[in-house]
């Protein structure tokens, strides 16, 4: 992890916007922590574009596709 970047394990507020959010959720979900915060971090208040990517309708898919062992019916 960065040394800039300080998630708390506590209940808090987390600024999703910040572009270090990412890599405090993984630190987050590596130590198990139940919830995180961002009050302590430098970077608590940025506000810098999230640049992923944009997401269209052809990226979602309104079927769910389940196992088929999930499907038989017993009885």
């Amino acid at each position: 992890m960065e040394t800039d970047l300080n998630p708390l394990n506590e209940d808090g507020q987390r600024n999703l916007f910040c572009p270090y959010y990412r890599q405090c959720l993984d630190e987050a979900v590596k130590n198990q922590w139940p919830f995180w915060s961002c009050e302590a971090c430098a970077h608590r208040y940025e506000m810098e574009e999230l640049t992923d990517g944009v997401l269209t309708y052809a990226d979602a898919s309104p079927v769910y596709r389940l196992p088929t062992s999930f499907l038989q019916i017993e009885g």
